[in-house]
């Protein structure tokens, strides 16, 4: 089940085997190395909203900004159709994310070593 994935979509796997729920914003910033810019938001679960988490096109590049959404997006949904991940959205907030299905585990657990982000 593992074989033809991209190495975005292999680190998707192995890290959202290690947390309860990988967001979009992790992503972006482990594997991409995008920095997030905070917007002012109430607590929740403790911790600030996955829809207060932000980055400027600007600073980033509209046309990298564009494509790395559209090749996000597009590795989880396939992993979502291969069933490794759970793809999730917020309902009130502005924020996704995946979860790990057992499938999914079980495909982390059978590599060795997890994929390392390239820039963390």
């Amino acid at each position: 089940m593992g074989h033809g994935l991209s190495p975005l979509q292999r680190y998707i796997v192995t890290k959202a085997a290690t947390v309860e729920r990988l967001y979009y914003h992790d992503i972006l910033q482990e594997y991409y190395g995008w920095q997030s810019h905070r917007r002012q938001g109430p607590p929740w679960n403790g911790t600030a909203s996955p829809g207060t988490q932000r980055f400027w096109p600007a600073e980033i590049g509209q046309p990298r900004y564009h494509q790395t959404m559209v090749t996000l997006s597009r590795a989880v949904a396939r992993l979502h159709a291969r069933g490794l991940v759970t793809w999730l959205s917020g309902v009130n907030a502005h924020w996704s994310g995946v979860e790990i299905t057992p499938e999914g585990r079980s495909q982390a657990a059978a590599w060795q070593q997890p994929a390392e982000a390239p820039h963390g």
